[in-house]
């Protein structure tokens, strides 16, 4: 590598270094000033973010938790990627978060859409057809019910023009993509005579 553009990436990587540590002070900041524990939506925040995790406990189908537990992970990590994306794209934020060094808004996407999708999922298990169509549903419900009531409550803002219904057909994309790479995974354990369905 030449020595300049060498130079020039160091100096990069240390403007980024820095940058990152700012927002980062600035989050937490933020954090205390208006998202903090003092703050009722901080407690709105965390119900959201407790409740369907104990609901997961209580009525998870025991027979199939790590199949299910499986699919919900990959709709949290997806969806963690994806909200850490659309933050740093400034497309949308999350006035209030749990915690201010936690990613995007670890409230939706890993327990409230995780938990809710992994009961669409137990519930339709054995049916393609019944899975596209309660995921449409819940997507839907998602996407255009309980997302505006976020934005009204002001738990969620979007920019650049980006709408419910781009956030609808994503959720979408997301939901196959994770039943489709559970499935596959399911059809190498079994193969392997390691897991089975039931």
């Amino acid at each position: 590598m030449d020595v300049n553009l060498a130079k020039e990436q160091e100096n990069q990587l240390e403007k980024i270094r820095v940058l990152n540590e700012q927002i980062s002070q600035l989050e937490t900041e933020y954090w205390h000033q208006f998202s903090s524990m003092s703050e009722i939506k901080f407690w709105v925040v965390l119900l959201l973010f407790a409740v369907p995790l104990i609901a997961l406990l209580l009525f998870i189908d025991r027979r199939r938790v790590f199949l299910l537990c499986f699919y919900g992970f990959n709709i949290h990590v997806w969806f963690g990627y994806l909200d850490t994306w659309g933050v740093k794209q400034g497309i949308w934020e999350y006035p209030y978060q749990l915690l201010p060094f936690l990613p995007g808004n670890v409230t939706l996407e890993a327990s409230l859409m995780p938990v809710a999708f992994i009961f669409v999922y137990q519930l339709t298990i054995e049916s393609f057809k019944r899975y596209l169509i309660y995921t449409l549903a819940l997507s839907a419900f998602w996407c255009f019910i309980l997302k505006p009531i976020f934005v009204m409550h002001d738990l969620f803002r979007l920019y650049k023009g980006v709408n419910f219904f781009h956030l609808f057909i994503t959720l979408i994309g997301v939901f196959l993509f994770s039943k489709l790479l559970t499935y596959i995974f399911l059809k190498l354990s079994e193969q392997s005579g390691a897991f089975t369905r039931d």
